[in-house]
């Protein structure tokens, strides 16, 4: 490996294919973002890795469903492909449920620099800069039953290796620590994982196993932040990763108590404050709150109901 350290981004299930959703009922002024938020994040995310001159991007999977994401998610990941070639920046996708390559349409070919693992077996790649080795990229389609063999992939000791796979490993389902140690027993650098849409890391150290999540949070149990993870490893072997947020609208619950002695002046001015709060401490991001509120045990039955029906048909929900 060169003295530079290989760098690369590590994503998954972008969805392209799928909207926000969740809520009864979508305001008309948030209908577009609704709709663009899940296309904006994956325009950050090409953006990042443009900007952060990374040897390659790594998709772990339900990318978008080529049959059902309409032309707008077809021509925003072939532009950014085209885009990713012209800064010699390769692509490395592992098929997830979603993906369905087999439907790709033969009109919508992709560039050389996107590699697509989709059969059953594990693929591998020797990545290259500049015409010298500097990595090994492993991938391979994942079955129904989302899960992967971690014993089908196999390092090479003198290069990092990279495994880019969507699921569960296959023991994870009967023994989620020996699933974990079936990871680490292999020579793989680090396991770019996807499937799961909150970040989660199952292991780092000599072996390093990380779900990156879903770039935009769809619906309101996915609340908090959403990204992609920038990994860099050194010519020590060396690793280091850092999660971005890329999402376009966060979603935050927020628990709400009705006090004994609350009336709708005084729920209407507790939610504003809590309102303001949210916007202070969330910058230029644009927050989506789903309110649960829930009344104290001193509050009356009739006086509760009076105030959920304030609520949801008394016109305070739409002034909110």
């Amino acid at each position: 490996m060169s003295g530079n350290p290989l760098r690369f981004l590590h994503a998954s299930d972008l969805h392209l294919e799928q909207p926000l959703h969740g809520v009864g009922h979508v305001p008309d002024h948030l209908v577009d973002t609704f709709l663009d938020a899940p296309f904006i994040a994956a325009e950050r995310l090409f953006d990042l890795a443009v900007a952060e001159q990374v040897d390659f991007v790594a998709l772990a999977g339900d990318v978008l469903d080529p049959l059902a994401t309409g032309p707008r998610g077809l021509d925003l990941l072939l532009r950014q492909f085209r885009r990713l070639e012209e800064h010699e920046i390769a692509v490395y996708w592992s098929q997830g449920i979603v993906d369905q390559f087999e439907f790709w349409p033969e009109s919508v070919p992709l560039p050389g620099n996107v590699t697509i693992f989709a059969d059953s077996h594990v693929d591998s790649v020797t990545h290259r800069r500049d015409k010298k080795p500097v990595a090994i990229v492993q991938g391979c389609a994942t079955s129904e039953r989302r899960t992967f063999d971690a014993l089908e992939f196999e390092g090479d000791a003198s290069l990092p290796t990279i495994a880019v796979v969507y699921g569960k490993e296959s023991t994870a389902t009967t023994d989620p620590e020996a699933s974990v140690q079936s990871l680490k027993e292999r020579e793989v650098t680090y396991w770019a994982l996807g499937g799961v849409h909150a970040s989660k890391t199952l292991c780092e150290g000599s072996v390093t196993a990380h779900y990156c999540g879903t770039i935009q949070g769809r619906r309101p149990q996915e609340d908090s932040a959403h990204g992609c993870t920038l990994v860099e490893i050194d010519r020590r072997g060396r690793l280091l990763k850092r999660n971005i947020r890329l999402d376009a609208a966060r979603w935050s619950n927020v628990q709400i108590e009705m006090e004994d002695d609350i009336d709708r002046a005084g729920l209407a001015r507790m939610l504003r404050d809590r309102t303001h709060q949210l916007i202070e401490t969330s910058g230029d991001q644009q927050v989506l709150i789903r309110w649960v509120i829930s009344d104290s045990d001193e509050l009356t039955d009739s006086k509760s109901d009076i105030l959920v029906g304030q609520i949801r048909e008394g016109g305070l929900a739409d002034e909110l």
